[in-house]
């Protein structure tokens, strides 16, 4: 068992500073830990000090947790994401790494694996690697919506907790999260202001995207992947929820697939951490060269 994370705040080439957590000695094989959409750093905290033969930098993405958000006017674009790894992975003097997304972060790391497939070492993904698709017939439909939500968004706040246990609650509600995993969010992801408790996250994140991949441009993205790969798929996950994913695993023919029993955020319950850390340890020491990330 490891010690506690250290707290990395990284400045990027953009000015931009992503905050992050640290399990492991600078000399170990370094894995970048992507986590899911308005989640942060600490949903890795029950699977990372199981992997204590690897380095695992857990990153804030831009908007999310500690991390800065991207300034006025300016939209929360997935493949901006990219930009920003590409930069840090600069400022730490790495030159490759393996990569570990969940959910958003997944398919952060399957775009990143197949733009930039000298960066990334390997790619092991849970629940989720296919992005959010529109058909060519209804990108005008999605741009609109995502332009009229920008229009309101002025007149949006961010809603104030009166104690940080109605938070908790209110991020637990109609998930299958246990408390434990859902106060591993909430600690990192709130902040205490004088009228209350407040998600630190950027409310722009929750905006429509006013461009989406069409289905034939996401599978080009799967076809074209070469980085040794990996997806961990939850048994009660989203793709046993939406069915439309169902069909693409036809489409995976170059990922292994493994399926672990547990909710979407299997990775964050104690049970499901267990289970899934020796399936990664084996994975990763096939591909592993020792790193070093520089002390920030």
């Amino acid at each position: 068992m490891q010690s506690p994370p250290e707290s990395l705040s990284i400045k990027l080439p953009s000015g931009l500073t992503l905050a992050g957590l640290r399990w492991g000695a600078s000399h170990q094989p370094l894995v970048l830990a992507l986590h899911g959409w308005l989640d942060n750093a600490a949903t890795f905290n029950e699977l990372a000090p199981l992997l204590s033969d690897f380095q695992i930098l857990a990153i804030d993405f831009a908007g999310h947790g500690l991390s800065d958000h991207r300034p006025a006017g300016v939209s929360y674009h997935i493949w901006d994401n990219i930009t920003d790894i590409l930069g840090l992975l600069s400022e730490i003097g790495c030159s490759a790494c393996h990569v570990l997304g969940h959910s958003m972060g997944a398919i952060v790391a399957m775009l990143l694996a197949v733009t930039f497939p000298e960066r990334v070492k390997s790619i092991a993904l849970i629940d989720g690697l296919w992005p959010l698709t529109s058909q060519p017939e209804d990108v005008p439909s999605q741009l609109r919506k995502a332009l009229m939500r920008q229009i309101q968004h002025h007149q949006r706040r961010m809603p104030i907790y009166m104690s940080f246990d109605e938070a908790l609650t209110a991020r637990q509600r109609n998930t299958p999260l246990s408390l434990r995993a859902v106060q591993h969010i909430v600690e990192r992801g709130l902040q205490k202001l004088p009228e209350g408790w407040q998600w630190r996250n950027d409310l722009r994140l929750t905006l429509p995207s006013p461009v989406r991949l069409t289905d034939a441009q996401a599978e080009a993205f799967i076809q074209q992947l070469d980085r040794p790969s990996h997806l961990f798929l939850a048994s009660n996950g989203l793709w046993q929820q939406y069915p439309y994913l169902q069909e693409k695993m036809s489409k995976l023919n170059s990922i292994n697939v493994t399926e672990v029993l547990g909710h979407h955020h299997f990775h964050l319950e104690v049970e499901g951490a267990v289970i899934l850390a020796p399936l990664l340890r084996a994975f990763w020491h096939h591909y592993s060269e020792p790193d070093v990330l520089n002390d920030q």
